[in-house]
């Protein structure tokens, strides 16, 4: 958009054979009221699961949307940190204007992340290797559509990156009448310390006959 008017232009450059030119074509669209749409951000599908055997989250969310770009045709735009975002923030893990590829923000690029999926998966998201344990980590993403406008960013998403396993289960008490009552004492989250919130308590039996 060499105008700035809302609508791509075209840029060409190369060599003749008789000497190098480059030249601008300016797009009109925009004077018959077809200029770019700005898209809209991500609202829901936010989720981040770590996976201790490569040692690396998923961040994962649905498509924004877009008047004139396909949802799959979307970029997307990443930032991450350790602390809550705001736009006086200078301490990145995964910046709006580096990251996993291109440019600066704001320039006119395909954002940060120009592929937005991972592999196998028909949602966009990113891959993010080796967090450091015992961080929360804040992320919000934007959408970036094929004239290169970019949306608002999403609403902010927080994990907190916890190694630390629950410690062993005590005081492990079965009772029956009509019913098997299984009881325990619940341990830490962090080994025996802190409380297991929305844990999930595995029970294994042997069959009975």
């Amino acid at each position: 958009d060499y105008d700035n008017d809302g609508d791509l232009d075209l840029a060409l450059s190369g060599d003749t054979g008789s000497g190098y030119i480059s030249k601008i074509y300016k797009s009109f669209e925009a004077e018959f009221s077809n200029s770019n749409s700005v898209p809209s951000s991500p609202n829901q599908g936010f989720s981040s699961v770590y996976s201790s055997s490569t040692d690396r989250f998923e961040f994962k969310w649905d498509y924004g949307s877009d008047i004139e770009t396909p949802q799959k045709g979307l970029y997307y735009n990443i930032r991450i940190a350790t602390e809550p975002i705001s736009d006086n923030i200078d301490k990145w893990i995964i910046s709006p204007s580096t990251g996993a590829s291109v440019g600066y923000a704001s320039c006119q690029n395909l954002g940060n992340y120009p592929h937005g999926f991972i592999s196998t998966s028909t949602q966009p998201g990113l891959r993010f290797n080796s967090p450091v344990e015992n961080n929360t980590y804040y992320w919000q993403v934007r959408s970036v559509d094929t004239g290169l406008l970019f949306s608002e960013w999403s609403d902010q998403q927080s994990v907190y990156f916890n190694s630390i396993p629950p410690g062993q289960i005590t005081g492990f008490l079965a009772t029956t009448d009509a019913k098997v009552h299984l009881s325990w004492v619940a341990p830490g989250d962090d080994n025996y310390e802190g409380n297991v919130t929305n844990g999930i308590w595995q029970i294994k039996s042997p069959s009975l006959s």
